[in-house]
């Protein structure tokens, strides 16, 4: 936990989320790899504030559906695929928490994610840090080539999920599986034709493994197109997730472009709870809107 973000968190929960709660109905959280221990605090805590937590296929409803209840919602969803993420099976059971799980298939396949490749070659963890930067911006050549050449040197233990694992969570009915792409790359950096292989791939093999119908897609790395919206169109998908920090909205929210909030699994209390009520981005707005016109 970083005690300064705490800090902050504390702060701009209870400054904005006061005037921000009446406008909250519709939250999407996402998550990357955390433990029971990190995840359930939040669970317990967005229960306890009248949050009732639902299934992909109750989304499209509260979109096209202008209630007027008061009732509050919460998505829950993971990225990646995990082999931590079995771990978190007994806190869904626990409190019967429905939760969406966005797989990459070739780290299913093959073992790791190709990050952990980046971040276990040569240097120091900032120059490790800084070259993991650095792949993000390559082009689709460049990038292959390079992570090619480290794999040569770099031996790494088995961290996502095995397809056995995988068919496990997806024959519980509290699991829901989406894509994630093949190799998780940053899509706009691709030619159309591998982001079209990267999507279309991904949700035949998932589909091939499970025996299921694959309806939803997380964009990885959050990054996006308008040729990646369309191609994700193309494949048959119904949904697209994004990490871009703003509310669901019922007839406002693209389906191809649903919004969630990031919960920090090694972030603070109250740092979390600003982040998922989306206090966080609001105090952020605010903060650049006064930067910007400062300047101007």
């Amino acid at each position: 936990m970083n005690f300064f973000r705490e800090i902050i968190g504390w702060y701009i929960y209870h400054k904005c989320y006061f005037f921000i709660r009446k406008k909250i109905r519709i939250l999407s959280v996402y998550v990357h790899n955390p433990t029971p221990d990190q995840l359930e605090p939040y669970i317990r805590w967005l229960m306890k504030k009248g949050y009732e937590f639902i299934r992909l296929d109750q989304i499209r409803l509260l979109l096209d559906y202008e209630s007027k209840s008061r009732k509050k919602y919460v998505l829950l969803s993971c990225d990646d695929g995990w082999q931590k993420n079995l771990q978190l099976v007994p806190l869904l059971e626990k409190y019967q928490i429905p939760l969406l799980l966005f797989v990459a298939t070739q780290p299913i396949r093959e073992g790791n994610f190709w990050w952990e490749t980046v971040l276990s070659g040569p240097g120091s963890l900032k120059e490790r840090a800084e070259l993991l930067s650095q792949f993000k911006r390559y082009s689709y050549e460049r990038f292959r080539t390079d992570l090619e050449k480290l794999k040569e040197s770099v031996s790494l233990e088995r961290s996502a999920l095995t397809s056995d694992q995988l068919k496990e969570l997806a024959a519980n009915p509290l699991i829901t599986i989406g894509a994630h792409t093949v190799s998780h790359p940053i899509l706009p950096n691709c030619p159309e034709k591998v982001q079209e292989n990267e999507i279309r791939q991904s949700k035949e093999q998932l589909e091939a493994w499970l025996g299921k119908k694959i309806i939803a897609f997380s964009y990885p790395n959050s990054s996006y197109n308008d040729t990646t919206v369309r191609l994700v169109k193309e494949a048959g998908f119904q949904y697209a997730f994004t990490a871009k920090d703003t509310y669901l909205k019922s007839h406002q929210t693209d389906p191809f472009l649903i919004p969630r909030f990031f919960l920090n699994p090694y972030g603070g209390f109250y740092e979390n709870r600003a982040r998922i009520t989306g206090s966080w981005y609001w105090m952020k707005r605010i903060i650049l809107t006064i930067y910007h016109r400062d300047r101007s």
